[in-house]
């Protein structure tokens, strides 16, 4: 992300960035350092400012950078599972104490959980054109739901509502479920839900 101020000397552009598994962000900056007047960060994530006319060269550079570490292949977005958590399980409890292992980061990432055979309660909801919402129940063998957990959850998944229909998702369909656990706090649809990461049928 990139902004652009006046300064004293003149334009300015300040920016910031992410990376992602396989793409040492830091080093690639420094490959360019005759351009920024300052700059700095690790392999995860960078902040910098340069002159704003040299905004162009920067991308340049960054895009052979790329291209030559890269070796012109998509990187491989790898999902993390850290636990298996069936849908019933989740109680307000948990989301406490998951509360306390925050803020997550790069050194510290946020929880991944993969719950099996959810059942849609209803049809697949397109939100946007492009977001998924379904509402779940766990629907293997556990013991009763534990206090505080109704067993049925909302779900999130944003820009896959290509996906449901790529898999034929329909009111039944069973699916495994990889989810991050959110509190929504909307005056009318709040309360605990899950943010899918990744689906597939069961």
């Amino acid at each position: 992300m990139v902004s652009v101020e006046e300064g004293p000397e003149g334009k300015i552009a300040h920016g910031s960035g992410r990376s992602i598994d396989g793409f040492h962000l830091l080093n690639a900056l420094e490959s360019c350092a005759d351009l920024f007047t300052r700059f700095g960060g690790h392999a995860f994530a960078v902040g910098f400012a340069l002159p704003a006319e040299k905004l162009p060269e920067l991308k340049r550079r960054l895009r052979v950078y790329a291209e030559e570490h890269l070796g012109g292949h998509e990187p491989e977005h790898l999902l993390r599972i850290h636990a298996e958590l069936p849908l019933d399980r989740i109680t307000s409890v948990l989301v406490g104490w998951l509360r306390k292992l925050e803020p997550f980061g790069h050194g510290n990432p946020e929880p991944v959980f993969v719950a099996r055979r959810a059942r849609l309660l209803t049809p697949p909801r397109r939100m946007k054109e492009r977001h998924l919402r379904l509402e779940l129940a766990q629907d293997s063998v556990q013991p009763a739901p534990l206090p505080g957990s109704s067993g049925a959850l909302r779900a999130v998944g944003w820009n896959l509502a290509a996906r449901a229909a790529e898999l034929g998702l329909k009111q039944g369909s069973l699916i495994d479920l990889a989810y991050r656990i959110r509190e929504n706090e909307h005056p009318e649809y709040g309360g605990v839900e899950a943010e899918i990461a990744g689906i597939e049928l069961a």
